[in-house]
């Protein structure tokens, strides 16, 4: 079995591993990505803490858990309040023909139960032509076209709830 820094298996090597990249993520601003592999490396390490007979590892252990624990807590801290001031932004890439991507399973975790029902095709159409009609009295002309053959969206989400 290959032998890590911490002197252990591979469990530890593994560990290390990801918290390396957790490392390299948080040093490009990857916030979110560096979070995971914080989480997943911190949790390898407490395997390894648990399999440690040695006290002397057990504390060096301990040491390097407590610091990355406090590393991943304020970078939680950071994204909560990028997504509460508005800043923060996530974005989903949908291979042609994907399945399983509703806008329920999108969305679900920035809406409430006051959202309960899109606007329909005719209220959004009246809703477009009530726009036409106000830009016109400007001296604006809106030209709305309607194409079946586009289906691609890009839906912007300035709030999450």
């Amino acid at each position: 079995m290959a032998k890590s820094s911490l002197g252990q298996d591979s469990d530890s090597t593994a560990a290390v591993a990801v918290l390396k990249r957790a490392v390299e993520l948080d040093a490009e601003s990857r916030y979110q990505q560096a979070l995971v592999c914080y989480q997943e490396g911190i949790d390898m390490l407490l395997q390894v803490l648990k399999g440690t007979k040695d006290s002397n590892k057990k504390c060096i252990l301990r040491t390097r858990i407590s610091n990355y624990m406090d590393r991943a807590e304020n970078i939680k801290k950071y994204l909560d309040q990028e997504k509460e001031d508005g800043k923060y932004h996530k974005q989903i890439k949908i291979e042609e023909n994907a399945t399983g991507f509703s806008y329920e399973s999108l969305f679900k975790e920035y809406l409430h139960e006051t959202v309960t029902e899109g606007l329909g095709s005719v209220q959004q159409s009246s809703g477009l032509e009530e726009i036409k009609q106000s830009l016109e009295s400007h001296g604006v002309l809106l030209e709305v076209n309607y194409s079946s053959s586009i289906h691609d969206r890009e839906i912007r989400h300035k709030y999450a709830v």
